[in-house]
């Protein structure tokens, strides 16, 4: 029996298009993990993602990082009105900066290139309190950034900042 070219094309984009989108590294349908850092945030990642602890001097710094990528956060007081115009100081007017929010906390995410070694630097602030001591332009704040070599990890990474969590 002959089957019909007509049935056979579309049966063939069906079946590559359904391996592409649960081929694991693409994000879709692997299982994330559930990272708690150190009882201050918490993050989904994919598997195998792992918190590094690092040392900080007047913050609590460390490393999230994967086969695939690596993020570095700065977690702590900073000064200084929290807003876009503020958080771009020393990038290029070539960034793009989204104001949203983050588990209900106000945060801006920053995308660009930065360098050609570093074509997809993207970075997140979340003003995790606001006025924690009471003065005037003191925020907690969690500084979460990447150094990226393509979109599909520049995606999970977006998604990774989405999925931030603080105890209350």
């Amino acid at each position: 029996m002959r089957i019909p070219t007509t049935l056979v094309i579309p049966s063939f984009l069906a079946i590559t298009l359904l391996q592409a989108c649960t081929h694991s590294g693409a994000g879709i349908s692997e299982k994330w993990i559930t990272l708690n850092v150190d009882d201050t945030f918490s993050i989904s990642a994919p598997p195998g993602t792992e918190y590094v602890p690092a040392r900080g001097i007047d913050s609590f710094i460390g490393y999230l990082r994967n086969e695939r990528f690596g993020l570095q956060f700065d977690y702590g007081r900073h000064g200084g009105p929290f807003s876009a115009e503020n958080r771009s100081v020393d990038f290029p007017e070539s960034h793009l900066f989204e104001e949203t929010q983050i588990n209900g906390k106000r945060a801006i995410i920053k995308t660009g290139e930065t360098h050609p070694l570093c074509p997809k630097f993207t970075s997140a602030h979340v003003e995790v309190e606001p006025n924690p001591t009471g003065e005037d332009g003191i925020t907690d704040t969690l500084y979460i950034f990447s150094c990226l070599l393509n979109d599909r990890d520049l995606k999970n990474v977006h998604r990774m900042f989405r999925s931030l969590r603080f105890p209350e």
